[in-house]
C-alpha cells in the first residue's frame, strides 16, 4: 500500500494494517513537520508581549492569550493581586482564626496525631533507626565526640568551643605536639597544665598528643618524650 508523507508528500510503501499510523518517510520529516506546526501556533502574550507557542487545545478553547499563569493573573486578576487586596485578605484570615471559623488542629486534636516526640523516639529505638543514626553520626564526627566526652573524675569543667580538636589538628599538621610523629591513626587530647594541678579545660591549655606520649606524660608538669617508644607503640 502507498501513502503520502505529511511533510514532503513523497510516497511511502507500507502494510495496509500500518497505513493509519505511517505519516512520515523519515524522522527528519517528522521533526520538520512538528517544528512548522509550533511556528504556526506562535502568538504574542497579551500581558508581557513576549512570543510563545501555546498547545493546540489552548487555541481550540480560546485560552491562548498569555504565556504563563503569572501573566494571566497579572492581567485578568489585577484587583486580587494588589497590595491593598492582599492586606485585606490577611486581615480577614486573622479575624476568622480569632473567631474560630477557621481552625488548625494541632497536638492531640490533629487527626494524624501519633503521640508526639516521645512516642516517635520510642518507635525509632524499637525499629533500630535511632541506633543506626547514632552510629553514623559518631563515625562522621569523631572530633566532636572527643570534645564532648572528654572529662575527668571529680573535676568540674565546661565544654570546649566548637571545632577545637579539628583546629588543633590543622595547627599541628596531624602530628603529636611532643614527639612529632603522625597521629592520623589515633590521638589523645591532653591538658598542658594537668587538671589535677589547677589547669583549665580551655583552648589555650589543650594539645594533641599521640597515645604513647599522653599515657607517659599523665599528670606530669614536664615530660620529654622518647621517639623510639612512640614508634614502637605505634608498630
Amino acid at each position: 500500500m502507498i501513502v503520502n508523507c505529511k511533510n514532503c508528500n513523497s510516497d511511502i510503501k507500507t502494510f495496509p494494517s500500518k497505513a493509519w499510523r505511517t505519516n512520515f518517510c523519515s524522522n527528519d520529516c517528522k521533526d520538520s513537520y512538528k517544528s512548522k506546526k509550533i511556528e504556526d501556533r506562535k502568538k504574542i502574550c497579551q500581558n508581557c508581549n513576549s512570543e510563545f507557542s501555546p498547545r493546540k487545545y489552548q487555541i481550540d478553547t480560546g485560552n491562548a492569550k498569555y504565556c504563563s499563569a503569572k501573566c494571566r493573573n497579572e492581567s485578568s486578576l489585577p484587583s486580587l493581586l494588589s497590595k491593598e487586596s492582599k492586606e485585606k485578605s490577611k486581615k480577614t484570615y486573622r479575624e476568622k482564626i480569632a473567631s474560630g471559623e477557621i481552625k488548625h488542629p494541632s497536638g492531640e486534636n490533629h487527626p494524624r496525631w501519633k503521640g508526639g516526640y516521645k512516642e516517635c523516639l520510642k518507635r525509632r529505638i524499637e525499629s533500630g533507626k535511632a541506633n543506626e543514626a547514632q552510629k553514623k553520626y559518631r563515625a562522621n564526627n569523631s572530633d566532636k565526640l572527643r570534645e564532648w566526652k572528654h572529662s575527668r573524675k571529680s573535676v568540674k569543667h565546661g565544654r570546649l568551643p566548637k571545632n577545637t580538636v579539628k583546629n588543633l589538628l590543622l595547627q599541628q599538621k596531624n602530628k603529636c605536639a611532643l614527639c612529632k610523629i603522625d597521629v592520623s591513626s589515633g590521638y589523645h587530647l591532653d591538658h598542658i597544665m594537668p587538671l589535677s594541678k589547677g589547669g583549665l579545660h580551655a583552648v589555650g591549655n589543650v594539645q594533641i598528643l599521640c597515645p604513647s606520649c599522653n599515657l607517659r606524660k599523665a599528670a606530669k608538669l614536664y615530660y620529654v618524650p622518647e621517639r623510639v617508644h612512640c614508634e614502637e607503640d605505634q608498630s
